[in-house]
């Protein structure tokens, strides 16, 4: 199904509506492919919020923890790695 920057748009604004997801003229990071739809959302809605966002190509960890630091970074979008995520042990 193909969605219209529109529609993308309004359902961000209507997740702001019901969640404080993103702060204010804050500082997105994001370390998940942006195909994913939990990335667009998020980066919509930080737009929406006038944040300043940093695209992180590979989950690295320390090089995360120190960029969050390094920027102040006040949100972060992450995706579980399949198979690596506790979500699938039993």
């Amino acid at each position: 199904m193909m969605l219209s920057h529109f529609s993308v748009m309004v359902s961000a604004m209507g997740s702001l509506a019901s969640t404080d997801a993103v702060s204010d003229g804050g500082m997105s990071i994001f370390v998940a492919p942006m195909f994913h739809m939990a990335a667009i959302a998020h980066w919509t809605m930080s737009l929406v919020k006038d944040c300043s966002l940093l695209f992180v190509p590979v989950f690295e960890p320390n090089a995360i923890v120190k960029l969050i630091d390094k920027h102040q970074a006040t949100d972060a979008l992450l995706v579980n790695r399949p198979g690596v995520s506790g979500d699938f042990l039993v």
